[in-house]
């Protein structure tokens, strides 16, 4: 494959990253608002709570407790994607922000001037793969929010309901 493919491919991976972080930025303002709003409901259901039973104390409590730990999770799982977490694999790239940013000036011209068409493709090709496996962990870990989030609505949803 040639450079200019290689650039396309690494280009529509960037872009592939770009959507995580833009959709679960937005996922992340919604999970803010419905646990702004929501919440607030659901602590005012809790003095009620303590007119029941021990067993339904205890059942409640576990729900309480699911609910919101599927809800943090969540909101963890939505942080993780935003966070970055770039490691460098011990070479360094002329194509690597991080990498770049490290070098002198003099350090990056002198590479720069020896930068052949090989070490481009080579590096092309490392920033595909690593670019690759961000784009996968981000979008894991906005599914994982995603079902997180859904599998504790659906168990706040059921604490209203036996609430009412």
């Amino acid at each position: 494959m040639n450079s200019d493919k290689l650039k396309e491919n690494l280009f529509i991976i960037q872009d592939w990253i770009k959507s995580a972080d833009q959709k679960v930025s937005i996922w992340f303002a919604f999970e803010g608002i419905f646990l702004t709003f929501i919440m607030g409901y659901f602590f005012d259901f809790l003095p009620s709570l303590f007119e029941k039973g021990l067993p339904f104390q205890i059942i409640f409590a576990l729900l309480i407790s699911s609910i919101l730990v599927l809800i943090g999770f969540s909101a963890y799982k939505s942080i993780c994607v935003i966070f970055p977490r770039i490691k460098n694999n011990g070479k360094k790239s002329l194509l690597y922000f991080g990498d770049i940013g490290k070098m002198t000036k003099k350090e990056f011209n002198y590479r720069l001037k020896n930068y052949s068409e090989k070490d481009y493709r080579k590096d092309l090709i490392s920033q595909i793969y690593i670019s690759s496996s961000i784009a996968i962990k981000k979008h894991r870990n906005f599914r994982d929010s995603i079902i997180c989030f859904v599998i504790g609505f659906i168990l706040l949803f059921v604490y209203f309901i036996i609430m009412i």
